[in-house]
C-alpha cells in the first residue's frame, strides 16, 4: 500500500472520528429546564362550589333559539340593537320565551366561591360546553337590552353586571386559552347590551353612574390570561414528551399531520434533530417575557419590544441547520402568538374605557339639554373618577364631540375616526354617541 493511500485512509478515518465526536456533542440535549414558575395545579372542586361546572350544566339545559332564526330576522335584530329600526318587543319576547328561569340561575352560579374549568392535556381534548355557554351569554344580553329599552334600568343594569361577572368567572377559571377567550366573549355581551340600550332609549343617570363602577370591577385580570398560558405550556410539554417517546413510525405520522417537510420527517430519528429540553426551555423563556407584557403594560410597548418577532426568528433559525430542527418546526406550528392574545386583553380594557366614556357623555347630555362636553376632562369628577385610558398606549381614550365618536387606536395603533360620516368599524373599539 502506497504512502499516499495510507495518508488518505488516515485522513478519512480522522475526519470520520472528528465528525462522529461532533455529532455526539451536538446531539446532546440541555439539562431539563426549571419551569416550576409555569406550573399550575388543577383543583378538584365540588360542582356546588364551582361556578364553571354549574354554568356548564345550565348551558347544556338551555335551548338555542338563535339556531332557528333566519338571516332576515337576525339582520332585523342587529338593526334594532343599533337603533336604526324601531324596537320590536314582540319579536324579542318570542326569542326569549321559556327563559325566565335563566336569570335567577345565573345569579345562583355567581354565588359559587370557586371556578375551575376541566384540565386539557392534549390538542385532541375537547370543550363541548363552550358553544352552549356563548348561547347563555347572548340570551342574557338580549334580555338585559329588552329590560333597558323598556325602561327597567335598574333590572337591566343588574343583569348586565351579572353577565360581566359571569364572563369574568369563566375567564379566571384556570383553564386553557379557549376557556379564557370564551370568558372574554361572554363579558363583551355585557358591553354590547350597554351600547345597544344607549342607542335606543338609554339609561337614567343614576344607572349610568352605577354601570361605570360595575365596568371597572369587570376589567380582565392579567392572572386569568397568565393561567391560560401556563395551561397551554403544560399541553405543549405533554405533546413534546409524546413526540419524544414515539416510535419512528408514529413520529413520522405525527410530523406528517403537521405538514413537516419529508426530509426533516425522515431524519427525525436522529437525536440531533429533536431536543426535548431545549425546545421546552426556548418556549418557557419566551412565555415568561410575554407574561411580563401582560402585566400593567400596553399594546404599543409590547409591539415596540418585538419579543414575538425575535422569538420566532430564533426558533426558525436556518432551515439547513439540522440542530433541533424538529423541535423548532414543531414550536413554530404549535406555539400560539401570545402577543395577539395579550393584545386581545388590552383591547378588552379599551372597550371598557370607551363604554365608561359613552355612559358619562350620555349622562352629561342628559344634564345639559343634549349638549356634548368639549373634552372628557370636563366629566371628572362628577361623572367619571378619571378619564378612562386607551390601552394601546395608556393615553386617554380618544373622543371627538364634532364626530360624536369615542374610540381606541386599536390593535396596531393605526385606527382613528376622521369624520362624522365614517361608519363605525365593528372590528375596532369605536362607539358612536346618539
Amino acid at each position: 500500500m502506497s504512502i499516499w493511500l495510507k495518508l488518505i485512509i488516515g485522513l478519512a478515518a480522522a475526519c470520520a472520528l472528528f465528525l462522529g465526536v461532533c455529532y455526539v456533542v451536538l446531539s446532546g440535549d440541555e439539562t431539563p429546564p426549571d419551569v416550576s414558575d409555569l406550573l399550575l395545579e388543577h383543583r378538584d372542586i365540588p360542582t356546588e362550589e364551582n361556578a364553571y361546572a354549574q354554568l356548564t350544566l345550565l348551558a347544556a339545559e338551555t335551548s338555542d333559539p338563535y339556531a332557528a332564526i333566519d338571516t332576515e330576522i337576525y339582520a332585523k335584530l342587529q338593526s334594532m340593537s343599533s337603533g336604526e329600526t324601531e324596537w320590536d318587543d314582540v319579536l324579542v319576547s318570542e326569542i326569549l320565551a321559556n327563559t325566565d328561569d335563566l336569570w335567577p340561575a345565573i345569579r345562583r352560579i355567581l354565588e359559587a366561591p370557586e371556578s375551575q374549568s376541566p384540565t386539557i392535556n392534549a390538542y385532541s381534548d375537547l370543550l363541548p360546553e363552550v358553544s352552549p355557554m356563548r348561547n347563555v351569554f347572548r340570551l342574557a344580553s338580549l334580555k338585559a337590552t329588552q329590560l333597558g329599552v323598556n325602561g327597567n334600568s335598574s333590572e337591566s343594569a343588574a343583569l348586565i353586571g351579572d353577565i360581566m361577572l359571569l364572563g369574568q368567572r369563566v375567564e379566571n377559571s384556570r383553564g386553557c386559552l379557549i376557556t379564557w377567550l370564551t370568558g372574554c366573549a361572554g363579558r363583551s355581551f355585557g358591553y354590547q347590551a350597554i351600547k345597544d340600550i344607549e342607542q335606543n332609549k338609554g339609561f337614567d343617570n343614576s344607572t349610568r353612574l352605577r354601570l361605570i363602577a360595575l365596568l371597572d370591577s369587570a376589567r380582565p385580570a392579567p392572572s386569568g390570561l397568565d393561567d391560560a398560558f401556563k395551561n397551554e405550556f403544560r399541553v405543549f410539554s405533554n405533546e413534546w414528551q409524546r413526540l419524544h417517546e414515539q416510535t419512528h413510525k408514529d413520529r413520522l405520522s405525527a410530523l406528517k399531520s403537521l405538514n413537516v417537510p419529508p426530509g426533516f420527517r425522515y431524519g427525525s430519528w436522529l437525536p440531533l434533530t429533536f431536543k426535548l429540553n431545549k425546545t421546552r426551555r426556548l418556549h418557557a423563556d419566551y412565555l415568561r417575557k410575554m407574561m411580563a407584557y401582560n402585566a400593567d403594560r400596553d399594546i404599543k410597548t409590547m409591539i415596540q419590544s418585538n419579543e414575538s418577532g425575535r422569538f420566532f426568528a430564533e426558533v426558525k433559525g436556518k432551515l439547513y441547520n439540522p440542530e433541533n430542527i424538529i423541535g423548532r418546526i414543531f414550536s413554530t406550528i404549535t406555539i400560539p402568538t401570545y402577543q395577539a392574545l395579550i393584545t386581545t386583553r388590552y383591547n378588552s380594557e379599551s372597550t371598557i374605557s370607551a363604554t365608561q366614556a359613552l355612559l358619562a357623555v350620555r349622562a352629561y347630555q342628559h344634564d345639559h339639554d343634549g349638549a356634548l362636553p368639549e373634552t372628557l376632562d370636563i366629566l371628572v369628577p362628577r361623572y367619571l373618577p378619571a378619564v378612562p385610558l386607551d390601552y394601546y398606549d395608556r393615553e386617554p381614550i380618544r373622543y371627538s364631540p364634532e364626530f360624536r365618536a369615542i374610540w381606541s387606536l386599536g390593535r396596531k395603533g393605526e385606527y382613528t375616526v376622521a369624520s362624522a360620516d365614517q361608519p363605525a368599524d365593528e372590528g375596532e373599539v369605536d362607539l358612536r354617541i346618539p
